[in-house]
Parts: C-alpha cells; structure tokens; sequence
C-alpha cells in the first residue's frame, strides 16, 4: 500500500509538470524570460478593470514607425489628439488613474515600435496617491531610463506638470503637491537638457499665482474645452518640428 501511494504522488507531480510545460509551449530560456517579464508587467499593473481593458487594447494596436506617442494618465485620455492638433500618426495612450510609475511596466508595446516622437505628461496621481516627490522623480528616471535604452530614435518631450486649485481635504489640491509640481518641473527640465530631450512648459500658461486657473478647470485638476485649447496651442508647433 505504501508503494502504491508513492507510485500515485510521482505519477501526479509528473502530470503537474507535463501540464506546465504543455502550457508554456516547451518555450526556451529566452521565450520563458520574456514571458516572465510579461508577467511582471502584468503583476504589477493596477487591478481596475477600466485600467487593464484600455492597457491590454493598445498591445495588439498595429505598430506604426512614425507614431507620435502621447503617455499619459487622464489629462491625455482625454484629449482629443487628432480634432484638436490635426496631424497623422497621433497615438493616444493616456490611461486615467495612471501614475508614472504604472506607466513603467506598460511602455513595452509603444518602445517596441520606435514612435517617432514620445510625448509624456503625468504625476499628479502619484503625488495626490501618497507618493512624495522623491519617489515621482525617481519613477521619471526609470521611465526616461527605459525610452532611452529601448526606443533611442524616439524624439523625447517632457511636458510639464499642471498646476492644481485648492480644495478642503484634498489629497490633489493642496499647498503641499503644488509645491512639489513645481520642483519636480523643475527636475524635468534639468533632465530633459541633460538627456537632450525637449521640455515643454505648459503649467505657466495655466497656473495664477501658483495655482491652476479655475477658468481652465471644472473640478480643480482636469482641465475644460479652454483649458485643452491652451495646452493645444502650446504643443502645435512640437509637432511640425
């Protein structure tokens, strides 16, 4: 009896292990590696079903070399690329709820194609989640790191950070992440001459004294009609560069 349990156990981690393999495909080193980091990718992507279903969509989007990227959270979702800017090749891939370290793992399928310009704006969701400054800038290096090891014929523009209002009780309207977008702008535009990327500067343009116009936004972080029709303005001439 004891023989037979021993014979039945080997017989069900042999099994366990056929399954695996036939699920991976027999796959190499190399593929299994991929994978893995595929799955790391995943792992780490926010749990929203909004979240996955916009992400996972732009992975089978065709690839297009003379792609003009726009990163981004809701502010780029939002923004009606192709009425508003009127070019070829606009690609949006603004996500809302996104924050720059969330943008890391889903670079792959925009890196992949060698975008002819990268645009990148985001932040305010790290910040307004608990994020410090610190860990912002941190999160930009390892993305700036990423778009320059893997995609380094990309023309990279950082935008600037958008100013917020105040709002009691806010953890995105506050005095404290208004001070820290201004010193992260700051960092992005040291960055970007180091790097020889370009930095854009859009918050003076919405910002009255160091807050952002409440004629350019409906709720004090997302911007209305008028709003995008600064923003436009400012990008358009980046674009015929």
């Amino acid at each position: 009896m004891k023989i037979l349990k021993i014979i039945l156990a080997l017989s069900l981690i042999f099994n366990v292990a056929a399954a695996v393999f036939m699920a991976t495909g027999g796959i190499c080193y190399d593929e299994k590696h991929s994978v893995s980091k595929k799955l790391k990718a995943i792992v780490h992507r926010p749990k929203s079903t909004y979240f996955m279903g916009r992400d996972l969509i732009f992975e089978i989007l065709p690839a297009d070399s003379q792609a003009i990227v726009f990163l981004g959270d809701s502010h780029t979702e939002h923004f009606l690329l192709e009425e508003l800017l009127g070019k070829e090749h606009l690609k949006n891939r603004g996500i809302s709820g996104d924050r720059v370290k969330k943008m890391i793992p889903r670079l792959e399928p925009i890196v992949a194609m060698s975008p002819k310009k990268i645009f990148i704006q985001g932040g305010i969701n790290d910040l307004g989640t608990g994020d410090s400054k610190e860990d912002l800038m941190s999160y930009y290096t390892e993305l700036m790191d990423e778009i320059t090891l893997k995609s380094p014929k990309s023309k990279v523009y950082l935008q600037s950070m958008f100013p917020t209002e105040l709002k009691d009780g806010s953890t995105y309207c506050n005095p404290q992440v208004n001070k820290d977008i201004q010193v992260v702008n700051e960092f992005l535009e040291q960055e970007a001459k180091k790097r020889g990327f370009t930095y854009i500067e859009i918050y003076k343009s919405l910002a009255v004294n160091g807050l952002l116009n409440p004629d350019y936004s409906f709720d004090g972080i997302h911007l209305t009609a008028e709003g995008y029709l600064v923003w436009t303005k400012i990008l358009k001439p980046y674009l015929e560069e």
